[in-house]
């Protein structure tokens, strides 16, 4: 009798616990990476969209500022246009030469004033030798509207932090077609009055080659002091139409509330400016916010750090601040001084973020 042959048992493979707990926890290191990674890509992808957001903001504003401040100012008793740099603006009238004061009928203005000499922030050391800030600068403080916050050896410049500084001028444009003229409803008392109308506008409207323009910053009440420390402010712009030549009624009171148009405030209260009176400090647009169904209007650009403006005065090679804090073209300039262009840097802030970018505007006049 035979018996069956016996089938030798195979072995079957496989892992062992040792092996998957150092599979799994491979997996989990791989899977950390890969998160870490990801993140860190993302974070440096929204790190460059900010960046990309914030220029394309400041170079919105650099195209308004530059359009504004590149068009003439002024204009002498001929009804030519001049220039803020031209001699005679800033040369007093003798009788002999051709001046901007005295008996000459001077219109339209530009003022650029800053509201307090800067500061430096506390604990800032000042390198000796570097322009054009003395070392002596009084240590100040986050609510001074204008502080030195540092030298920046790799740029040459000093990084300055203003709140306080403001620009306003009149604004001349050809007046040839309603592309250059500025055009605003009017109330009825303007708009069928003929000699506003300058044969441009609709019926409801005054239509001029004139307006005021004022630039400042602001800050809502409704906004904290400061946002992560960094104070931030809105970059306000207020545009007011003058009328380009009078009024036929020059007595006829206009309604409070007219907001896009420049009204007197002496001799005559509430009447049309014209180029001749806006060179009247008084009577000139206020530099508050619109608020109210006009409110958000006048925004140029929010959650700005920095609105510093300086001039290059008389045959100086660079920018520094106002003298005597304002300068004012309807008025005989302190010291005769001459200024022939405006330096303005921006700087704004991302709140996610936390990233600033800066941007320098430069213009002769």
């Amino acid at each position: 009798m035979t018996s069956a042959p016996r089938i030798a048992g195979r072995r079957r493979g496989g892992f062992t616990l040792v092996e998957l707990l150092v599979a799994a926890a491979l997996c989990v290191v791989i899977m950390t990476v890969l998160a870490v990674s990801f993140r860190s890509g993302m974070d440096t992808l929204s790190q460059m969209k900010t960046v990309g957001d914030l220029t394309d903001k400041l170079r919105a504003a650099e195209v308004v500022l530059q359009n504004d401040l590149a068009a003439y100012h002024l204009e002498d008793e001929t009804g030519l246009p001049v220039r803020v740099s031209d001699r005679t603006v800033n040369r007093k009238w003798d009788g002999t030469n051709r001046g901007w004061t005295g008996a000459q009928q001077k219109k339209g203005f530009f003022r650029v004033s800053q509201g307090s000499p800067p500061k430096a922030v506390p604990g800032a050391s000042y390198p000796v030798g570097v322009p054009p800030y003395p070392a002596g600068l009084s240590t100040g403080g986050p609510t001074d509207g204008y502080l030195w916050e540092g030298w920046l050896a790799s740029e040459g410049l000093h990084y300055m932090r203003a709140n306080d500084h403001r620009l306003s001028f009149t604004v001349r444009l050809s007046g040839l077609s309603d592309k250059d003229a500025f055009t605003v409803t009017a109330p009825t008392a303007v708009s069928t009055d003929a000699n506003l109308r300058n044969g441009l506008a609709p019926a409801d409207s005054l239509s001029s080659n004139w307006a005021e323009v004022a630039y400042f910053m602001d800050r809502p009440t409704s906004l904290p002091a400061t946002v992560g420390g960094v104070p931030l402010f809105t970059l306000m712009r207020r545009q007011r139409v003058i009328a380009q030549t009078t009024p036929a009624n020059a007595s006829t009171a206009l309604a409070p509330g007219s907001v896009d148009l420049s009204i007197t405030n002496t001799p005559t209260a509430g009447t049309l400016n014209t180029p001749l009176s806006i060179t009247n400090l008084a009577n000139r647009v206020p530099l508050t916010r619109l608020t109210g169904a006009d409110e958000g209007e006048d925004v140029l650009l929010s959650n700005v750090v920095s609105f510093q403006v300086q001039v290059l005065k008389n045959d100086d090679v660079e920018f520094t601040d106002v003298p005597n804090l304002t300068w004012d073209s309807a008025t005989q300039p302190a010291a005769l001084t001459r200024i022939r262009g405006v330096q303005i840097r921006l700087r704004v802030y991302d709140v996610r973020n936390a990233v600033t970018r800066q941007m320098t505007i430069q213009q002769d006049l």
